[in-house]
């Protein structure tokens, strides 16, 4: 019985030891979007004593805490010695700050909100413009103006037939 008593209490002292090894993974990540590189957050948080991965407006993920790291089915996510690096899926994701996290939230916003009104914008000058270079000429001036990865649905050119 003092055995099994001893076992139990090593088992539980080693867990608590993983989970402690893991808390330096808690945080926000930077890193490409798959969908079309726009820079998206990665969060690692823990509830309880399951550590939950969050990647972008996805729904949060139980992580398991191995060894190398933490691993989501068979994607292993591992930090560099200096813990500013997360690599997991063959990418990789700087750390950020708090403060570094809500700027680029705050900045995708506000890109998003912009992108909306560029092509609301657009949609009516389609409609006004009824010369194919003057319209030309206002989508190049446009596309100078959009941001990074905005996609516009009212931005093609005219070609004159």
């Amino acid at each position: 019985m003092k055995k099994i008593m001893v076992f139990v209490l090593i088992s539980i002292a080693m867990v608590g030891c993983n989970n402690n090894q893991h808390q330096k993974y808690i945080g926000k990540y930077e890193h490409p979007s798959q969908s079309d590189g726009s820079p998206s957050i990665l969060e690692i948080s823990k509830d309880g004593d399951i550590f939950l991965i969050k990647d972008g407006n996805h729904k949060p993920i139980p992580a398991e805490a191995v060894k190398e790291g933490l691993k989501v089915n068979r994607t292993l996510f591992s930090l560099t010695q200096d813990n500013k690096t997360l690599y997991f899926a063959g990418k990789e994701a700087k750390r950020l700050s708090e403060e570094e996290a809500k700027a680029l939230l705050a900045k995708r916003e506000a890109d998003k909100e912009l992108c909306a009104k560029l092509d609301k914008e657009a949609e009516l000058k389609n409609r006004e413009l009824k010369n194919d270079d003057e319209w030309n000429r206002y989508v190049e001036e446009l596309l100078q103006r959009k941001p990074k990865y905005c996609r516009l649905e009212n931005d093609n050119m005219r070609i004159g037939y």
